[in-house]
Parts: C-alpha cells; structure tokens; sequence
C-alpha cells in the first residue's frame, strides 16, 4: 500500500474516534439517559462471615422475603445490604423505579407520621384512641378532620390514659398540633410527654380552643410516654424526626 494511502487511511481512523470521543463526551456532558443503561459486572467477593452490629445489638441482615443476606468485601471495601442497615437505624427505605434511586429516609417534602413509623407497646386505661387514615378514622378539632395523631374517648371525663413509646434513642423531635376534639371535649385537658419517666412537657388547654403547633425534644430518648387528660384531650398531625 502506497504511504499517501496510509496517510489517509490512518487520518480518517484518527478523525473517526476525535468524533466519537467528542460525541461522548457532549453525551455525558448533557446527561442523556442512554448513558446510563443497565449494566452487568462480574466481580470477585469475599465472605468472611462478617456480622453487623448496632448499638451493641447483632443484627442479621435479611431481603424483603426474609432470607439471609450476607455482607461481603470486595477491592477492600465492605458491602453491607442497605435495607437491613437501614432498617436497624430506624431509618424508611424506598425504592425509585423510575430514577433507579435507593430513598433512605425522607426526601425533601416528605412528612413522617409519628404513628406511620411507631405504635404503642403498652396502653394505660380504656381510651387511648389512634386515628387510622387506612380504615377512616378521623380526629375533628375545630371542624377539620386528621388522620394521624391520637385522642381519648368522650364518656371518660377525667380519663387519664397513657400510650408508652420504644424510641430506641432514634429520634430528635416529636412535633404537631394539640387541642379539644370536637363536642366530646371536657372544659380542663391537658397533654403530658414523659422521656424515661421523666416528665419534660405539658399542653394545657380548653374546650373550644383553637389547635396550637408544639415540639417536644426526645433526643437520646428511649422510652416516651404520652399521657391524656380530659375527654377529647387530642394531637394531631404528629411528625417525628
């Protein structure tokens, strides 16, 4: 082959792949999806029946059909299955099918219910009541209708009841909204929060009051009692972070 010809040839090589590295990189520069296809990799590990511990306590990681998922190393660095160590963390995980994204707790936006993410262990009295958006059961104080947080029963007119919470330490603060349960409420109530049993807060408040905002700091705290006084004694709207 005459050395012009190789020239050539070698000139339209190197043309071919400046364009192709040029259309690359505007590719990735722009962001176009076709990028970022699926792709599969295999991959050396190493399993050296690693445990997870957290705080103090042994956790056995397990997928969403409750089978063993063992931690493994790979290239020095040590994978751990995201849904058990999430969920030993106290932490909601989701998944995103459609930005291919693992949500660990919350994502700007997103409001977590104090009773979506704990109930009771244990009741004091007969009318510690949770409202229930899955069934309908509602809380109405001021003429609208909630449907998270907890209240008391009308007929208990000095009722005092008690709803113990496992906090675990997890958790900074509890906040929402308090006040008198529509037409069931008697003239004194009051809400009291004791962490460890200690008492740390109390809400006082009256029939036809309007609901107010409050916060409560549960830092470090293990377990929190929540205790109702006076029918319609009610929170709602309670968040937890």
């Amino acid at each position: 082959m005459k050395q012009t010809e190789l020239s050539s040839r070698s000139a339209k090589i190197h043309l071919r792949s400046l364009l192709i590295g040029m259309l690359a990189m505007a590719l990735l520069l722009s962001g176009v999806p076709a990028l970022a296809a699926v792709m599969t990799k295999t991959i050396d590990v190493t399993y050296r029946d690693i445990k997870l511990y957290v705080d103090g306590v042994l956790v056995t990681p397990k997928d969403t059909n409750g089978n063993i998922v063992e931690p493994f190393i790979h290239d020095g660095t040590t994978y751990l299955p995201v849904r058990a160590l999430s969920e030993a963390l106290g932490k909601q995980i989701r998944w995103d099918g459609t930005t291919s994204s693992v949500i660990v707790g919350l994502m700007p936006g997103d409001i977590l219910y104090f009773d979506d993410v704990l109930q009771p262990y244990q009741v004091e009295g007969e009318n510690f009541t949770l409202a229930d958006i899955s069934t309908g059961k509602y809380i109405s104080i001021a003429g609208v209708k909630y449907y998270h947080g907890v209240t008391n029963t009308w007929w208990a007119h000095n009722a005092r009841d008690s709803g113990f919470y496992n906090l675990g330490g997890k958790y900074s603060q509890l906040s929402g909204m308090y006040g008198p349960r529509d037409s069931e409420s008697t003239d004194d109530m009051k809400i009291s929060f004791y962490a460890d049993g200690r008492l740390i807060k109390t809400l006082e408040f009256r029939k036809g009051d309007m609901p107010r905002d409050f916060s409560v700091d549960v830092t470090s705290v293990i377990q929190l009692k929540i205790e109702l006084y006076g029918a319609g004694a009610s929170i709602v709207n309670w968040q937890i972070k």
